[in-house]
C-alpha cells in the first residue's frame, strides 16, 4: 500500500469514528431529555401563607408606620400649613395643608425604611418601615 492510500484510509477510519461518537453522545443527550425527574412527594412543613393587608396610617400622628412587603399602605398626611408630602425613594408626592389631608396608596413592594417628609417645611413627618413577610410588625 501506498503512504498517500494509508493516511487516506486512516482519514476516512478517523472520520467514521467521530461521526458514531457524535451520533452516541447525542442519543444520550436524547435520552437523558426525555426521562422524568423524580421528586419526593413528602410534604414539607411551610409557614402559613399570609394574605397582603391594608395598612391605613395618618401621619403625623403615627410617626412610624410598619407594614410588610406586599401589603397595601393608605396614607394621610396633615400639616398646619399648605406643604408637599413626599416620599422620594417611592416616586410618591401629595398636597397637604390645613383641612386637606394628602392621601397616598401604593403597595410595599420592596423592604427598607422610607421616610415620609415635608418639603416647604423641610422636616419629616414619619416613616414608614417595610419587612420582609415573614417579619413580624413589632418593629
Amino acid at each position: 500500500m501506498r503512504p498517500r492510500q494509508l493516511i487516506v484510509l486512516i482519514l476516512a477510519g478517523m472520520l467514521l469514528l467521530i461521526g458514531a461518537m457524535s451520533a452516541a453522545e447525542r442519543d444520550l443527550r436524547s435520552r437523558e431529555a426525555l426521562t422524568p425527574t423524580t421528586r419526593s412527594t413528602m410534604a414539607t412543613p411551610s409557614a402559613p401563607v399570609r394574605e397582603p393587608a391594608t395598612i391605613r396610617a395618618t401621619m403625623p400622628d403615627e410617626r412610624t408606620v410598619k407594614a410588610q412587603v406586599g401589603d397595601t399602605v393608605e396614607l394621610s398626611v396633615r400639616s398646619d400649613t399648605p406643604d408637599v408630602a413626599k416620599i422620594l425613594a417611592l416616586g410618591v408626592k401629595v398636597a397637604v395643608g390645613p383641612g386637606i389631608p394628602g392621601q397616598a396608596t401604593f403597595q410595599a413592594l420592596a423592604a427598607g425604611r422610607y421616610a415620609v417628609q415635608l418639603e416647604l417645611a423641610d422636616r419629616d413627618a414619619g416613616v414608614i418601615v417595610v419587612r420582609e413577610p415573614d417579619g413580624d410588625r413589632s418593629g
